[in-house]
């Protein structure tokens, strides 16, 4: 992936590139001609325009940039994180609570039997 580092039009898609978005701005293939032409200097402006990046380089903003580019969504995705986590985390309590369950148990139903189980030896 690339980052702007350098403000330009892009004439061969007629976008203007702010600095610090993410090149190119939709999915598509850029060959690798496209791709020196723009690192390096030998372009209308004479100056390196962006630069290849890793994810791990990219701030919170590019990275949802990036997501979006990609399609990817980002709160189904953050809400799978945060389930699983949280399921885990029962899974250790109902445990420890000896309450037996099968291992594709939902995080609705883990939660059931855990309230019913401590409600039980109140």
């Amino acid at each position: 992936m690339y980052v702007v580092i350098n403000k330009f039009k892009d004439l061969k898609d007629n976008h203007l590139y702010e600095k610090d978005a993410i090149y190119p701005y939709k999915k598509k293939k850029v060959d690798q001609e496209r791709l020196d032409e723009l690192m390096g200097s030998d372009n209308k402006l004479n100056k390196s325009l962006i630069k290849e990046a890793s994810i791990d380089e990219l701030t919170d903003s590019q990275l949802i940039e990036y997501a979006t580019i990609e399609g990817i969504d980002l709160r189904s995705y953050i809400l799978d994180v945060v389930n699983t986590t949280e399921l885990e985390k029962l899974k250790k309590k109902a445990k420890k609570l000896k309450i037996e369950f099968n291992d594709d148990i939902t995080l609705e139903e883990l939660t059931s039997l855990i309230v019913e189980k401590e409600s039980s030896e109140e």
